[in-house]
């Protein structure tokens, strides 16, 4: 197997008039279904307005100070 930026420099891989944008459509709404999803479950744990705990989005400490 090629490395692709090298061995395909227009960068297609394999027969591109033997592409058809339908193949796409399952995975693209596979992805973007996940993408929802993911979305979701972060604006129901956090949601807009509220602020995480420090402690949940850094490993520094509430007496900690950046400028020490």
């Amino acid at each position: 197997m090629a490395i692709e930026i090298s061995g395909t420099s227009a960068g297609e891989v394999g027969k591109a008039t033997a592409g058809d944008a339908r193949t796409a459509k399952r995975p693209m709404a596979a992805t973007l279904s996940y993408l929802i999803l993911v979305c979701d479950e972060i604006l129901e744990a956090f949601p807009p307005g509220k602020v995480p705990p420090t402690e949940m989005v850094t490993l520094r400490t509430a007496e900690g100070n950046c400028s020490e």
